[in-house]
């Protein structure tokens, strides 16, 4: 099921502040080292009402598209879908769906 927004972006200065407290790190050269990717989905499980966010992180050399992406949200939508609600046979759907390069920074901060 894909009918939900997509995006997939770099992380903005503003937001690797808010995330680690540090000014955002000067540009550099990222070479073929692994980057850290966060993932964020908007879902909801209709027939109780419930919505919320879901994240994921990932270290890869590339950027996850969009069926990478969801193939790596749906484990953390149904544990916070069962976090919530209990064990059930829930059926949340995607709402939205991000991808974000985080800054690279001082190791340990996120």
């Amino acid at each position: 099921m894909d009918d939900y927004v997509f995006t997939s972006r770099p992380e903005t200065g503003e937001e690797y502040t808010k995330r680690t407290g540090a000014a955002p790190p000067a540009a550099g050269s990222a070479g073929p080292q692994p980057r850290l990717f966060r993932i964020v989905a908007g879902f909801a499980e209709h027939d109780e009402k419930f919505g919320s966010t879901a994240v994921a992180e990932v270290a890869r050399t590339t950027a996850p598209t969009r069926a990478d992406a969801e193939q790596l949200i749906w484990p953390a939508i149904r544990a916070q879908t069962a976090n919530a609600l209990g064990a059930g046979d829930w059926r949340p759907s995607m709402n939205w769906l991000d991808v974000i390069e985080l800054l690279a920074g001082p190791p340990g901060r996120s």
